[in-house]
């Protein structure tokens, strides 16, 4: 697992100002990424999301009838948490349905 980064500070995907190193986070149990927040806008985003191949190997099972509202559910659930404690109920959230 990756656990070091080299860059401290990459450019903002929204507005291009400068992001900071934020966190690291595992992604799919294997890939331990940095992840940047802008220092003007506040979006957090990670450099390169180079694990998009391996996260679509495996397609959602048809048989799947719950994720839609998984999906619903949790979109909610995030929502809350974003505007009590992020104060972004004027913001917008990117997230990944799948």
């Amino acid at each position: 697992m990756k656990t070091q980064h080299s860059k401290h500070h990459i450019p903002c995907k929204i507005c291009g100002e400068q992001s900071q190193f934020a966190f690291y986070a595992q992604i799919l149990h294997t890939f331990n990424e940095p992840f940047y927040k802008c220092q003007n806008c506040g979006f957090l985003s990670c450099d390169e999301a180079h694990w998009l191949p391996q996260a679509y190997k495996s397609a959602i099972n048809i048989t799947d009838t719950g994720i839609v509202a998984r999906n619903l559910y949790l979109y909610k659930i995030v929502s809350c948490v974003a505007t009590i404690f992020f104060a972004m109920a004027k913001s917008e959230i990117l997230t990944g349905g799948g």
